[in-house]
């Protein structure tokens, strides 16, 4: 097989000669701090893969990957199972974009690697199939004195006009 292929076999069904090759996901890691060098837990990382045409650099979608990209408790985050590529790395919120919810770590507007908010100043992390970019931190200026706003109100049953409960938004 070459490329990205699906292959379905039914129940019963046996297929003889199947090549396919495995490739070693890559890594990348780091720590994220305030400026007092204090972890920054529970924190969302993002990753931007990095599609460069004619020396002009293009955002690409969010990758996920199907796992939480968390900090720990350490402020420590390792995100796994990457293709290789270029990619560019963040933590916290776009300033554009509404905060639901609350994290145990609080609002943390957006900044990419090296701790700069402009995506065109961040830098571009590389890694290679099986290949691991280590010490990617982010340091996050928590003094930010940006203005701030808070939602509130109440669900209420739209029938009975009752307040609901343990709803998630």
């Amino acid at each position: 097989l070459s490329g990205s292929s699906t292959i379905i076999i039914s129940e019963g069904e046996s297929i003889d000669d199947l090549n396919f090759s495995l490739i070693k996901g890559a890594v990348i890691t780091g720590r994220v701090t305030n400026s007092e060098g204090q972890p920054i837990v529970e924190q969302g990382i993002t990753l931007q893969p990095v599609v460069e045409n004619n020396n002009q650099i293009f955002r690409n979608q969010n990758m996920g990957f199907g796992q939480p990209n968390m900090t720990d408790d350490r402020g420590v985050y390792r995100i796994f199972g990457l293709p290789q590529g270029k990619y560019k790395v963040s933590v916290g919120q776009s300033a554009d974009s509404l905060s639901t919810g609350s994290s145990p770590g609080g609002f943390i507007r957006r900044i990419f690697y090296p701790g700069v908010n402009d995506f065109s100043k961040a830098a571009i992390v590389e890694v290679s199939e099986g290949g691991e970019a280590k010490n990617i931190d982010i340091t996050v200026d928590t003094n930010d004195s940006s203005p701030r706003f808070a939602v509130t109100g109440r669900i209420v049953d739209a029938v009975s006009n009752e307040p609901v409960s343990n709803m998630n938004i």
